[in-house]
């Protein structure tokens, strides 16, 4: 759809090409804007492009903002660059082997989640160690959500050790 407006800077009213969308379960309309020039031949197909890009862009820039400030990586260690190679290939592995994890571990719904929640709710809970009657106990406090999945994992990885329910 097209519309014209005139900004109060300007002379004349200018074309803009306009795009409503609205994600299942929100309750108000957004609108996207740009700018298109009749006289240049914009037609719908190319602001219909234009918006695609713009959401591809978007993309790539969430997915920036995972690698650089979920991973740590949004400031290079030191002022060599072989060190700072080195540092940023490290991420890049990290990143990859996390995809790989939830992938692997999560349950479908939780595959899309950003790095930094993957790590909170995966790789980051609290854990006590109790001494007690010359035995050493490990006890994971997981959501109830997870607890079907850890389950199977510490069964997997620690088959010669007891893995207690809390009474």
């Amino acid at each position: 759809m097209t519309l014209k407006y005139q900004p109060a800077s300007t002379d004349s009213p200018r074309l803009f090409a306009a795009l409503r969308h609205k994600k299942e379960g929100d309750m108000f309309w957004q609108y996207c804007f740009i700018e298109v020039e009749a006289t240049r031949g914009h037609d719908s197909a190319a602001s219909k492009a234009a918006f695609e890009r713009h959401r591809l862009k978007g993309e790539c820039e969430r997915r920036f903002s995972e690698v650089l400030s979920d991973m740590g990586l949004h400031r290079p260690p030191c002022h060599s660059l072989s060190a700072n190679d080195v540092w940023y290939t490290l991420g890049a592995m990290s990143y990859n082997m996390l995809s790989a994890l939830s992938l692997l571990v999560l349950p479908p719904d939780d595959i899309a989640k950003r790095p930094r929640t993957i790590m909170h709710r995966v790789l980051l809970l609290p854990l006590e160690l109790k001494s007690h009657a010359r035995q050493l106990k490990a006890v994971l406090f997981v959501c109830a959500e997870r607890l079907k999945s850890w389950r199977s994992i510490l069964k997997e990885w620690l088959s010669d050790y007891k893995v207690m329910r809390p009474t």
